[in-house]
């Protein structure tokens, strides 16, 4: 796992969005030029986790970089207070979750791995799978 920040280079801004179903969309993929965020730990000895993390896999499945956040289109917000933490809904939650991914070399599959949105607190599985690749234009 890098310590650093990966130097500037090239990525892709993918853009998702929730069909009428709750389920992830990919609506965009754009190229750009940016810092990326190092990645999280990659160590399989740490599975099975909980939450919600973007994945960067190579052609045969190894994990390359993953980047472990809270549920971008999921409609709760956390809540910190001197009592106990919790959820509350979010009737406001925005509709599109954008996140950009360099471009390393082997990339070749972007997953989008959290529990699905009828079971917040269920098993991780995988939400959305796709190719690293730009839309052409």
């Amino acid at each position: 796992m890098p310590d650093e920040v990966i130097p500037s280079t090239d990525g892709i801004r993918f853009t998702y969005e929730t069909d009428g179903a709750g389920a992830l969309i990919l609506v965009d993929a754009v190229p750009v030029s940016m810092t990326a965020f190092p990645s999280d730990d990659l160590d399989p000895d740490l599975a099975p986790f909980r939450g919600f993390w973007f994945e960067l896999r190579d052609a045969g499945g190894a994990l390359l970089w993953r980047h472990v956040t809270q549920h971008p289109l999921r409609g709760t917000v956390e809540i910190y207070s001197d009592e106990q933490p919790g959820l509350l809904d979010d009737d406001v939650g925005a509709p599109v979750a954008s996140v950009a991914i360099p471009a390393l070399a082997g990339a070749d599959t972007v997953a989008l791995m959290g529990s699905p949105a009828a079971e917040p607190d269920g098993e991780v599985v995988e939400l959305l799978t796709h190719r690293f690749e730009a839309f052409v234009v």
